[in-house]
């Protein structure tokens, strides 16, 4: 139980994850990026991972970004909030300060950031589509590599 509780941990705070952040919104200082080389598309939903990277502490917290992974429902303009790791620092960095799962699905306001990337994430040409073994072969692979670099940066 304890190694279950410790993966499920590492999967979602390790922040090294991205290839490439794309900057698709600036709000008052605030920017919103989306990570392009880690769209999907599985069963009808688009899977991305956001970044937002703060110019003042936010919120009681402190924290200065947030790192969250999203199931976007395209025609009907919903997103899952799959999970969201908050840090100290800019860009993903510094002490991690909260990791939680919502799994809380949202209809987005249009004048949303968070609208902008899901919208960004739902018109990238890029993004396959995975079969079902895809999908799987591609959860094995990102939880691998979250695994090696979280005990190489140790």
């Amino acid at each position: 139980m304890k190694k279950l509780i410790f993966l499920s941990f590492l999967l979602f705070s390790v922040n090294s994850h991205a290839v490439r952040w794309e900057k698709v919104v600036d709000v008052d200082g605030d920017s919103y990026y989306v990570d392009v080389e880690n769209i999907k598309k599985h069963n009808g939903f688009v899977y991305y991972w956001t970044m937002y990277d703060y110019l003042e502490p936010y919120a009681e917290l402190g924290y200065l970004s947030g790192i969250g992974k999203y199931k976007a429902d395209c025609e009907k303009k919903r997103q899952t909030w799959l999970t969201l790791t908050l840090y100290s620092l800019n860009m993903g960095k510094g002490k991690l300060l909260s990791d939680e799962k919502p799994n809380q699905t949202v209809l987005l306001d249009p004048r949303m950031p968070m609208y902008k990337a899901m919208e960004f994430a739902c018109k990238r040409k890029n993004s396959r589509i995975l079969t079902p073994s895809e999908f799987t072969s591609q959860i094995k692979k990102e939880t691998k590599k979250k695994l090696e670099e979280f005990f190489n940066r140790n």
